[in-house]
């Protein structure tokens, strides 16, 4: 095959023109460190230079000025795109500028000089999917909050005041979490029935601390209810950071076997709710949307604090299981909401100059009056027509 033969039409990201010359040129990148009082120099090699294209061609014909027009717009693109180099093949490139020239005595043509610079195309990434990590955090957490109970919780072969006080536990937690579902207004359906369950658990609650593991999961399905109930991810986490850390009141004193395990029921229902409440907090993290990095990072800190105060708890009750679960727990909630905040718009204060519309207001902070509602819903304004001037409005950076 001949030289002519091997050529290839040239293209920019698929659009055609033809090459009058094609310049290539490379070498190394290279630093020349000079010193005082020396002859000599110490040359840094940095590595090879990007190998550069340089073409001179054209665009003729009737309808030269429309393949003018999408050479240009090829170029003009950002990112890098394909050439078709009539010499060197198909090139991953990245086009750094472009010259064109008419003439009236050339008429029906476009000289073109385009120069590019060979770009590594781009690599796969891998995003880690953090939401997955809460997930799986939070499963440890709870399945260790319901394992916990059925090995730790009993009133076998304990005097009668033991189920009493292990069931009068159980109430006080279903009038606990009667009025915390309640607030969060689900619909009637969904609401008579957590309220059917609590009512009964409360009616069974001494039959109940006989069957442990349906105690559990009753317990356990009430909590998760804060979060199934809710309309949003943060009106739950309103409810269930309550829950963690949760205590239901004195422990009984006495050192006699009786009260010992009276007092180790105790610990192992409030350590139930902490752990799946915590669990659900995570879930509905995971979950929420973030207007802003502040946001974003005032939730993230909450949560983390209530995780770290109810671990250090577990610690110095000696419960590495539950301090192992609610420290994972809080590592992943702190990389999920880290990773989706990390890149949202900042908080800033702006103080109008004068009473405005908020489309005026949205303009001149953002060059797009779209945003107006998004000023007016944030600061509360009473009317849009009239943001109040000389008073600081609560506004986002251009993120």
């Amino acid at each position: 095959m001949s030289w002519r033969e091997a050529l290839r039409p040239a293209s920019f990201r698929g659009v055609p023109f033809y090459v009058e010359d094609a310049d290539q040129q490379g070498g190394r990148r290279q630093a020349v460190h000079e010193f005082p009082q020396r002859d000599d120099v110490y040359v840094e090699d940095l590595g090879l230079r990007p190998h550069e294209f340089r073409i001179d061609g054209y665009v003729l014909g009737a309808d030269y000025m429309a393949g003018r027009d999408a050479l240009i717009a090829a170029a003009d693109a950002p990112g890098t795109g394909t050439l078709v180099h009539p010499y060197r093949g198909s090139l991953t490139v990245s086009c750094m500028s472009w010259t064109t020239r008419e003439s009236a005595r050339d008429g029906g043509i476009a000289w073109v000089t385009l120069i590019f610079i060979a770009s590594a195309a781009a690599q796969p990434t891998s995003v880690e999917d953090t939401g997955a990590l809460v997930e799986d955090a939070a499963a440890v957490a709870e399945a260790e909050g319901t394992d916990g109970l059925v090995d730790q919780f009993s009133v076998e072969g304990q005097a009668g005041f033991v189920a009493e006080s292990a069931a009068g536990r159980v109430q006080g937690l279903v009038d606990r979490l009667d009025p915390a579902l309640t607030r969060l207004g689900a619909g009637r359906d969904a609401l008579s029935g957590v309220t059917l369950r609590l009512a009964t658990l409360r009616q069974e609650a001494l039959q109940m601390v006989r069957r442990v593991p349906d105690l559990a999961g009753a317990v356990a399905g009430l909590v998760t209810s804060a979060r199934l109930l809710a309309n949003t991810p943060r009106a739950a986490l309103r409810e269930l950071r309550g829950l963690i850390g949760l205590n239901t009141g004195a422990r009984t004193p006495g050192d006699t076997p009786a009260r010992i395990v009276e007092r180790a029921n105790v610990d192992a229902l409030e350590r139930l709710v902490t752990l799946v409440a915590a669990a659900e907090a995570g879930r509905a993290v995971a979950a929420m949307p973030f207007a802003s990095y502040d946001e974003a990072v005032a939730v993230r800190d909450d949560l983390a604090d209530r995780l770290d105060s109810a671990a250090q708890a577990a610690a110095d009750a000696g419960d590495d299981g539950a301090f192992r679960a609610l420290s994972a727990l809080r590592l992943a909630v702190t990389r999920d909401v880290t990773r989706r905040g990390g890149s949202l718009a900042r908080i800033y204060s702006y103080t109008p100059p004068a009473t405005e519309p908020a489309l005026v207001t949205a303009h001149r902070l953002y060059g797009q009056a779209g945003r107006a509602d998004e000023i007016v819903e944030r600061n509360r304004v009473p009317h849009p027509g009239f943001v109040p001037g000389a008073e600081p409005l609560e506004v986002l950076t251009d993120g």
